[in-house]
């Protein structure tokens, strides 16, 4: 091997190229601009700014001066490039791609004069190049589609130091070669390429050449060879390439052939090879099938490797003995790959080539990937899910998934070895102690790359705040009459904040000028007014009910009187929230108070007297705990009045708060339901404010509390059960039976998960008899009820019981008479 030769190769590669140790080339003086999709372009102009660049990258080519640097943008261009002007040494003439990091194409061949000299190309793309007889030429980061007749690359002629590097070549056709450098060319460095040889005889050729440089490049071998070296050829270096099976496997030539005229003086030294096509040497005409078999030979082939590997970037990564193992004093070696990735020192791999430099055009790059998927769990109303997923492509490290879920709990992890394409996923649940906002990040590393990803996501249920009961709305103090639509803005009132979700309100129609109805809901519920009912009156009549109503953004909800024009009357029972508040917990309706039997009075049997005030211990009984109990789920009924009234229901010890749950008149049986706030102690207080007596009977259904519990899923109101005639439910014409007197009607509630209790608003209709209603999840009718009628009447209310093990919520029809019912949901606890 001749060292002059390679002086002259290494000289020329820091002058003309810019290594890592070359000094920087002389700043260019100007430029030409070349843009045919500018509105501006013209070939008769100067062509020196890009608001007025030459249409044609011809006409820049053939003007251009040593020094400037010729800049075409990305665009649609209609040929080619021949270049017959030429630089200086100190001043070449640059083509480049602009705006970095752009590569632009020209659909043609690129063809260099016999004695143009001095030239630089960058992120340039053109089907072939041919450089006959031209000198001092780099050509960087391109790409040779290899489209048309020629060689995709052919050195030839009088051609000396010719650099050809980090450049993309493909060869989609049946010819000859990919690339092709022949005598008398000299001092030509190809390094750093990929070139994919397809249907070609020999994918590289060196023909007589002298001093030709071929290092770290990734070639895919041809029909017959991926890098052959004949004619005579003198000084060939072969050092740090790939050479990977061809695309057919019928083809079984040898990787590296070197005719025996052309062995003397071509060295070949750490270079791959995939196998099972095909041998890997054929050297003076001596096929070697393996690399210790060649050097025991012939003295070359020293820290050479023979695997099972494809090529790919990917296929690379995944065998070691390719990674940080390639001479990086090699000639033409550079200290970027051929994607433009510097070198790396992978820490899982010895550095056997004393570099940290890999073989072939592809540098292995630490790419540790990851992404995660953060959804609402439909089973907790307080949980959240993550689906973590990550891909690795550096072996023998142990990649570890950590989740920080955002409350101060514990971190998930999960580690396991990276093999090769390792993947790893992580798919994982948490619940929060409440439900609320929560920012959660994703972190992986496999102790090179840290990947780590935020976000904030929400619980899909709410907690409920219990407030003392105030009025925030009362047409009868203006005279003004709901007639129709009107948003009452409740966010800011009786302590609702900014945030708030829901509000339970007992919404109250009187003194109607006709039958109607009221609907509760929201803007927020997109804009829609649905044709469910809360709330339904008779002409004069007085009639309350619990609605659990969504808030619109604007912190609004809506009321819609549908006819009658009724005066209404609003108080505010408490809210929901992504707070920190209580979650509910059903149980089997159980009665606290009854009057009448001295249920829950000491066994005093006694109707509640005028003014008279009952307190109630809520906690300790029906399966309520005795401590942490924020409300309680009522249903509260008044019977046999001796005159007109409303009973009130607040904790104890707290003065009366001017509101009602429930009005009635003399002799009426009356029901509503009521989330009513209790004591420090556990206590709320009933009081009659009418001058007459009343019996009183109190049910619980269920209780809030701090530690626990479910938490509140709002939906769009649905009815899932309407048994009147040529009523259509979910798509359902066949269950149109009214209740049975004394019958029960199981009806299915068809909410997700299987434990989710549903909120309802429940409304008998075409009553023909006095009774009751009474919700409860299956088994034996509990000794309670939700509502109460007399015969012709629409009674809502609203129930929130759990259900039985087959979804259905159970209707007793405590009268002897039949009835129709119609039941909506508005959301579920879960």
């Amino acid at each position: 091997m001749s060292t002059q030769r390679f002086m002259t190769v290494g000289v020329f590669a820091t002058v003309l190229l810019g290594g890592a140790a070359a000094p920087a080339l002389a700043e260019t003086p100007s430029a030409l601009y070349v843009n045919p999709s500018a509105s501006g372009c013209s070939d008769t102009g100067p062509g020196t700014s890009a608001e007025q660049p030459f249409c044609s990258p011809q006409v820049a080519a053939d003007q251009a001066q040593p020094g400037q640097t010729v800049r075409l943008y990305p665009a649609s261009y209609a040929t080619g490039l021949k270049l017959s002007r030429s630089g200086t040494a100190d001043s070449p003439i640059r083509f480049e791609a602009y705006p970095t990091p752009n590569k632009t194409f020209l659909p043609g061949s690129l063809q260099i004069d016999a004695g143009v000299h001095n030239l630089a190309l960058t992120d340039l793309g053109f089907y072939t190049a041919s450089i006959q007889g031209a000198s001092d030429i780099a050509f960087d980061r391109g790409r040779l589609s290899g489209l048309g007749t020629d060689i995709p690359l052919s050195i030839g002629g009088d051609s000396h130091h010719i650099r050809v590097t980090r450049t993309r070549i493909v060869t989609p056709a049946v010819k000859v070669s990919s690339v092709a450098v022949s005598a008398p060319a000299h001092d030509v460095v190809l390094s750093t390429n990929t070139v994919y040889g397809g249907q070609v005889t020999d994918t590289v050729t060196v023909a007589g050449a002298q001093n030709v440089v071929v290092t770290s490049n990734t070639i895919r071998q041809g029909t017959r060879h991926a890098l052959s070296v004949s004619g005579a050829a003198i000084g060939t270096v072969i050092e740090n390439n790939v050479l990977i099976n061809p695309s057919s496997a019928t083809q079984a030539g040898a990787k590296l052939a070197v005719a025996a005229d052309s062995t003397a003086q071509t060295t070949a030294l750490f270079n791959a090879f995939s196998t099972g096509v095909g041998q890997p040497y054929t050297w003076g005409g001596t096929d070697y099938q393996t690399a210790a078999q060649f050097q025991a030979a012939t003295g070359q082939g020293r820290s050479d490797v023979l695997g099972a590997f494809d090529g790919s970037n990917g296929g690379l990564a995944a065998l070691p003995e390719l990674v940080d193992s390639a001479d990086a004093s090699a000639p033409g070696e550079l200290d970027t790959d051929v994607l433009g990735n510097a070198r790396v020192d992978h820490p899982g791999v010895a550095n056997t080539g004393g570099s940290i430099h890999d073989r072939g055009a592809f540098e292995s790059i630490d790419r540790l990937s990851s992404n995660h998927d953060i959804y609402a769990l439909t089973d907790s109303g307080a949980g959240i899910g993550l689906r973590f997923m990550w891909s690795a492509n550096w072996y023998g490290l142990t990649v570890t998934s950590r989740v920080n879920w955002g409350d101060g709990s514990p971190e998930t992890t999960k580690a396991a070895q990276a093999t090769p394409y390792p993947t790893g996923d992580l798919d994982q649940q948490h619940v929060y102690q409440h439900p609320g906002s929560y920012t959660i990040t994703s972190t992986v590393t496999d102790g090179v790359v840290t990947n780590t990803r935020t976000q904030a996501t929400e619980t899909l249920g709410n907690a409920y705040t219990a407030l003392t009961p105030t009025r925030i709305m009362d047409t009868r103090e203006s005279g003004d009459r709901l007639c129709d639509i009107r948003n009452l803005h409740v966010v800011g009132q009786a302590g609702v904040p900014a945030g708030a979700t829901e509000v339970v309100l007992n919404v109250t129609a009187t003194d109607s000028t006709g039958p109607g109805f009221l609907t509760v809901g929201s803007i927020g519920y997109p804009g829609q007014v649905g044709e469910w009912s809360n709330v339904n009156y008779a002409t004069g009549q007085t009639v309350a009910n619990l609605v659990t109503a969504p808030l619109a953004a604007d912190g609004t909800v809506q009321i819609y009187a549908r006819s009658g024009c009724p005066h209404v009357v609003v108080d505010i029972a408490g809210y929901y929230a992504k707070t920190s508040a209580a979650g509910y917990t059903p149980v089997t309706p159980t009665r606290l108070v009854d009057t009448r039997e001295g249920t829950g009075t000491g066994g005093k049997v006694a109707k509640l007297g005028p003014g008279q005030t009952l307190q109630l211990k809520i906690t300790g009984q029906a399966g309520i705990p005795t401590t942490g109990v924020t409300a309680a789920a009522l249903n509260l009924t008044v019977t046999g009045p001796t005159g007109p009234g409303f009973i009130s229901a607040y904790p104890a010890g707290g003065a009366h708060p001017g509101v009602s749950n429930l009005n009635y008149v003399s002799g009426q049986t009356v029901a509503n339901a009521a989330i009513v706030q209790v004591s420090a102690d556990g206590t709320i207080e009933l009081r009659n404010t009418s001058a007459s007596t009343t019996d009183f009977v109190v049910d619980v259904s269920g209780y809030y509390t701090a530690t626990g519990g479910l938490y509140f899923v709002p939906r769009w109101p649905t009815r899932i059960v309407d048994t009147r005639a040529d009523m259509v439910v979910n798509g359902d014409t066949n269950n149109h039976s009214p209740l049975l007197p004394f019958g029960t009607y199981r009806a299915p509630v068809r909410i997700d998960p299987a434990h989710a209790v549903p909120v309802m608003n429940v409304t008998v209709t075409n009553t023909r008899s006095t009774g009751f209603l009474t919700a409860f999840p299956e088994g034996s009718r509990p000794n309670a009820s939700n509502l109460n009628w007399t015969p012709g009447l629409n009674v809502p209310a609203m129930t929130q019981v759990g259900r039985g093990a087959d979804g259905t919520v159970s209707f007793y029809n405590g009268s002897n008479g039949s009835t129709d019912l119609v039941v909506d949901v508005f959301g579920y606890f879960v």
